[in-house]
């Protein structure tokens, strides 16, 4: 991979897959009552990801001076920090742990997501799965890399073989169109967003829309990941791209292989 930038991808992925083992992986099925907590929002939050996120932090500002942070965490207890996003310092926007209701359940669908932002563009980012210890890491204009392996996303000749993450409440919406084609056993949901970008990018997902509000440490690595290897995304409606300068949290995203079944994919939903 070419460097774009500074600091080098591969201490950024170091960090991350040591956080993982100093704070995520001793409390994976290990979580005391005391360590799962409320955030305002009603979404759960655990020690695992306070930790994650405050090693997260300080060792990306060591590596990287002059750049700034913004937590998911962060912003649950200040909402001003977002605007670090329109900023002149080079944004490092975390999620310590994707998928944390699953890590309360016990269930191995969680990672780590950082992207990095420089003038409300996203020019790195990086998913790690903590669970299969691999990494998904893009850089702009340098294509995506599992590990060592440059990953092109194609799609199946066979249509019945097309597989996509999409709500419940959609999937009812289109499973009355005659006109669907995924089949309903080919439909999945992880909640765990990371790890489905890592599944489109590895063309084991085809299809996959989001909505309602899509969070920059959900989305911003996962939309470089997906168009730096192949994959085509947009607003379903309008078609404009994932856009941070915008309001990012009311946007929608569906991402597909290529343009022509983008196309025919929102044709249905819309």
């Amino acid at each position: 991979m070419t460097n774009l930038f500074k600091p080098n991808p591969l201490d950024v992925n170091e960090i991350i897959r040591e956080t993982a083992e100093v704070a995520i992986l001793p409390r994976f099925t290990a979580l005391k009552p005391h360590d799962i907590l409320k955030k305002r929002s009603g979404e759960l939050v655990t020690s695992a990801d306070i930790e994650a996120e405050k090693l997260l932090e300080l060792k990306l500002l060591d590596l990287f001076p002059g750049s700034v942070c913004v937590g998911e965490e962060a912003y649950g207890k200040d909402q001003e920090v977002i605007k670090r996003l329109n900023g002149d310092s080079p944004v490092w926007v975390i999620d310590p742990l994707d998928g944390t209701s699953n890590f309360c359940k016990g269930k191995a669908k969680f990672a780590i997501i950082v992207a990095l932002i420089i003038k409300a563009e996203t020019v790195a980012g990086w998913i790690y799965d903590p669970n299969e210890k691999i990494s998904c890491i893009s850089e702009r204009g340098s294509g995506t890399w599992l590990e060592n392996k440059r990953l092109q996303i194609r799609i199946p000749s066979n249509q019945s073989c097309w597989r996509a993450s999409l709500s419940q409440k959609l999937v009812i919406k289109l499973e009355k169109k005659n006109n669907f084609f995924i089949h309903r056993e080919n439909i999945v949901r992880y909640h765990c967003v990371g790890l489905e970008y890592i599944e489109l990018a590895k063309s084991n997902l085809q299809f996959a829309r989001y909505g309602g509000s899509l969070k920059p440490w959900d989305h911003a690595a996962g939309e470089l990941i997906h168009s730096e290897a192949g994959g085509i995304s947009g607003d379903n409606k309008t078609g404009r791209p994932y856009d941070l300068a915008q309001d990012t949290f009311f946007q929608s995203i569906l991402l597909a292989p290529d343009r022509q079944s983008w196309i025919k994919f929102s044709e249905i939903i819309n």
